[in-house]
């Protein structure tokens, strides 16, 4: 990556770690954090809107972490098909990138989805992460040697393929609210 963006790209990577390590804490203790952390932030946020905000928060928390510590035959179901979804997903880069007349080593495409996965939590505030998401793939597809073209070539794809699943899904919803 440029220079100018290493320190988002680590500061991201770190945030993502502190977030796994919180993933696995709950799923091994049963413990829920995002609670805790709401009604200790009363010095900052007052003690009746903490109080308040954690009450509403618990039931939720209190589901996920049931899931994640009370049943791990599903969580290693959930896990296995997000394995799944990924793998499609660095196929699909392999498969456009190689239409395009380019080869690519077998880390090439885990690069780039690896990469393009900070898009949803650094450019959160951008809907649909719009040109963030092109300009991260093209990026990326220069870092791996790749024209930038390549790159946005690979998020258009993707838009093109969201598009339409969700026209398949306006379809289904419509055939349904019909019966």
């Amino acid at each position: 990556l440029p220079p100018s963006v290493r320190p988002a790209a680590v500061v991201i990577l770190a945030a993502t770690i502190a977030f796994i390590a919180a993933f696995a804490f709950a799923a091994i203790t049963g413990i829920g954090l995002i609670v805790p952390i709401v009604r200790a932030s009363r010095f900052l946020i007052g003690t009746r809107y903490a109080e308040r905000v954690a009450h509403d928060l618990s039931p939720v928390e209190d589901v996920l972490v049931t899931f994640l510590h009370a049943y791990p035959k599903r969580l290693a179901e959930v896990f296995t098909m997000e394995i799944a979804a990924h793998t499609l997903l660095i196929v699909e880069i392999w498969i456009v990138v190689a239409a395009l007349g380019y080869r690519l080593s077998w880390r090439d495409p885990l690069i780039v989805e690896g990469g393009v996965k900070f898009i949803a939590i650094a450019f959160s505030f951008i809907p649909g992460q719009f040109g963030a998401s092109e300009g991260v793939y093209a990026l990326l597809a220069g870092a791996i040697g790749l024209p930038t073209a390549a790159g946005l070539t690979v998020a258009l794809m993707r838009r093109v393929r969201g598009l339409l699943v969700a026209a398949a899904g306006v379809v289904a919803l419509t055939l349904i609210r019909d019966r």
